[in-house]
């Protein structure tokens, strides 16, 4: 294929501003029952997404959880220690650190590559050129499906990985330390509040949105003239930038809400 004549120039906003107008278009279709075309196209993708995303996710929470447990009490000379100086504290801090991380790891960057990798994809084989000279604009028909596709389904997965990491503490307490089950479920929760579950919920829900504009900036950036592998290097580096950007990201809501 010959070089893409589609050079599109979106700033952040305008990114943001698709993935708004396609909420809003979608939702008044969805509630007054005449889904068309995107809407499909959108029910594909968070069906797609979910599918490769939830199981690792969850998985990925569980052993959070046992390691949660096990890397301090590991440290510590017996489980009265642990009751004692841990307990407290490790529902709050898994709730607020170790969820978000999982989530945003696990499954955002996950749809940080497939946004990138697809919509870089269609350049390269100028299919963005024939959507382009239909007048249609490429960032709410084909990235914002993409990214709702990352930031729907985040604050529900959140909630999930809550319960999948909970069950990994209590199974590594009860397996490392011999804690019993009423013991740990008095612990986990003593320090855990219903604030601190929506603000990770909410934590969640705006990484997903952040790490969505990440990829679609890296999709519909400049390709490189004679590059190999422009789709390659181009999610490579938008993998890179989303991941530093969850660190950075869990400092600010650490500051924000300490």
């Amino acid at each position: 294929m010959g070089a893409s004549n589609f050079h599109p120039h979106y700033w952040i906003h305008e990114l943001a501003s698709s993935i708004s107008h396609r909420t809003g278009i979608s939702a008044a279709r969805f509630l007054t029952g005449k889904p068309r075309l995107a809407e499909a196209e959108l029910l594909r993708n968070i069906r797609s997404t979910v599918s490769k995303g939830v199981a690792p996710t969850m998985i990925m929470a569980f052993f959070y959880g046992l390691l949660a447990v096990y890397l301090p009490g590991s440290l510590l000379p017996n489980s009265t220690a642990f009751v004692e100086i841990i307990s407290p504290h490790i529902g709050g801090f898994f709730v607020s650190f170790l969820v978000p991380f999982a989530v945003a790891n696990l499954f955002c960057v996950r749809g940080v590559v497939a946004i990138t990798s697809d919509l870089t994809s269609m350049r390269r084989t100028q299919e963005l050129d024939l959507l382009d000279s239909l007048g249609l604009d490429v960032a709410r028909e084909l990235f914002a499906p993409r990214a709702l596709a990352i930031i729907i389904p985040a604050p529900f997965l959140a909630i999930l990985a809550i319960g999948a990491g909970a069950i990994g503490c209590w199974l590594g307490s009860s397996i490392f330390l011999d804690i019993s089950l009423a013991d740990f479920w008095h612990a986990f929760f003593m320090n855990l509040t219903l604030k601190a579950v929506l603000l990770t919920v909410l934590k969640t829900f705006i990484i997903a949105i952040i790490l969505s504009i990440i990829a679609g900036a890296h999709a519909f950036s400049p390709l490189e003239p004679g590059a190999r592998d422009p789709v390659g290097l181009l999610t490579t580096a938008a993998v890179g930038v989303a991941s530093l950007s969850v660190t950075v990201l869990n400092l600010i809501f650490k500051m924000a809400f300490s």
